[in-house]
């Protein structure tokens, strides 16, 4: 069963915004270090200085930008992995509670969940902060499918449905 992997937007964003303002600067500060100096009023090693200087700085922004990209696509490509090779478990919601941080005024909500493994042992899993889900019902109304990785169970995917909405007992918008 196929299911669609969610990544973190803000992280990939502003992993492009940075690569995108790293590499203005790169080739501003590498025309800037190439043209003769007769190209500007200045002399030559002042226009060389500010050429490695604005390179100095496209390299900074991509040394932050990329790691931003490369960590966002990682965590995409292991739970779409997850999502297409992992093990199912349906699990129990022990606890939910709010994230620290809010995005866009919204908290997010998090679930804490137990699951039992084919082998009979009981492992314990927090799911990502959920920004977009209201609070609607108690654990009872949740759904919660772990994907879990077949060779190292510390590498999970949690998937949430609220049957609750599903079944009607609730009209609610999601906007």
């Amino acid at each position: 069963m196929k299911r669609k992997a969610t990544g973190n937007l803000g992280l990939r964003i502003a992993g492009w915004v940075l690569c995108g303002m790293a590499l203005l600067w790169l080739i501003l500060g590498a025309v800037m270090y190439s043209l003769p100096a007769e190209a500007f009023s200045e002399p030559e090693e002042e226009t060389r200085l500010v050429g490695l200087i604005f390179m100095g700085l496209g390299g900074v922004l991509m040394l932050i930008g990329l790691p931003m990209l490369l960590t966002d696509g990682r965590i995409r490509r292991r739970n779409r992995r997850l999502l297409e090779e992992g093990t199912c478990y349906e699990a129990q919601v022990i606890n939910l509670y709010y994230a620290g941080a809010q995005v866009n005024h919204r908290q997010g909500l998090v679930f804490e969940c137990k699951y039992t493994d084919a082998a009979g042992s009981t492992h314990l899993v927090k799911s990502a902060p959920q920004y977009r889900m209201a609070l609607l019902g108690g654990p009872e109304d949740y759904r919660v499918l772990v994907w879990v990785d077949p060779y190292e169970s510390k590498h999970y995917y949690v998937e949430i449905t609220n049957t609750a909405i599903a079944e009607g007992k609730f009209d609610y918008d999601d906007r």
